[in-house]
């Protein structure tokens, strides 16, 4: 890998730059790249006041959803499917993937003959005794998709294996968001980037923190349907030289930002623009150029 590779911003990263530009107008340039100091914060932001700022950019997921994001990456997420339906499966972790992978082959092609795309309810899936379907049937992906007309752009019909925070049970309470989010706050991870913060000196610090495959990932998914009782009701346990943090769910559709004058706000992030939501004051940027 060259150090061009290696410097090369996240597409989180890079969503952290665009989204404080757009509400800011600041300028944003990366700061941690090869040849300058080491513990550099990802982003430095110079306001046309004068003003400086920092992001730090986090992505929080779960150990056991990190390594199935690494196996994912590894042998990829398509298999050319059994037969002529195709697939999309969403597992919970890589011993969900290990376990699965190797059987999906011999199980969807029985599925397939049986005609059925609503097999997960019927006699047959239900009491078969065929090696692949007990285990399929024993250890259930969280949500398997049955595409009988889908096919891949090269033509053939395929499975495709996923990871995406779809949560098995719905919290719509801020307050649970808000214990979530310190739990994550409290792991060595997070500690560590928040140290890159505070080393900085300057008028603003801003933690960036996307949240991938956990609980906390989860509730951000489910706030597109619940986005005002999902607001997190609590001051997030960060040290006061932190000034605002932001919590980011794994597609950077939910925005919500902490900054320490006014508390919790929402970001519709396809308006570019703060909702402001009952209860709830508008985001204060004092050296924002646009506001």
């Amino acid at each position: 890998m060259t150090d061009s590779e290696r410097d090369a911003p996240t597409w989180e990263e890079k969503d952290a730059r665009y989204f404080m530009e757009k509400l800011t107008g600041a300028t944003v340039t990366q700061a941690d790249f090869n040849g300058h100091p080491p513990g550099m914060p990802d982003w430095k932001v110079e306001y046309r006041d004068g003003a400086l700022g920092w992001i730090e950019v986090i992505r929080a997921t779960e150990q056991d959803s990190e390594h199935l994001l690494i196996r994912l990456a590894k042998d990829g997420e398509w298999d050319h499917a059994p037969g002529n339906w195709s697939w999309s499966i969403v597992v919970d972790d890589a011993r969900q993937l290990s376990l699965l992978r190797p059987i999906s082959q011999a199980a969807l092609r029985l599925i397939e003959a049986q005609g059925d795309v609503n097999f997960q309810s019927t006699d047959w899936f239900l009491t078969s005794t065929d090696n692949a379907i007990e285990k399929f049937r024993s250890n259930p992906p969280r949500q398997i998709t049955v595409r009988p007309d889908a096919r891949h752009d090269d033509g053939y019909s395929y499975i495709n294996w996923a990871a995406y925070p779809g949560p098995s049970t719905i919290e719509t309470s801020g307050e649970h968001v808000s214990d979530l989010l310190d739990l994550e706050i409290a792991t060595p991870n997070l500690q560590r980037h928040i140290a890159k913060l505070e080393r900085q000196a300057g008028d603003e610090r801003h933690l960036y923190i996307r949240a991938e495959q956990s609980d906390l990932g989860n509730s951000l998914w489910m706030a597109g349907v619940f986005d005002r009782e999902m607001v997190p009701t609590r001051t997030p346990t960060v040290p006061a030289t932190i000034s605002h943090l932001w919590l980011v769910d794994l597609f950077s559709l939910r925005f919500f930002i902490w900054e320490r004058t006014t508390g919790w706000h929402y970001i519709d992030s396809h308006e570019e623009k703060e909702v402001v939501l009952p209860g709830l004051v508008p985001l204060d940027l004092p050296h924002a150029a646009t506001r």
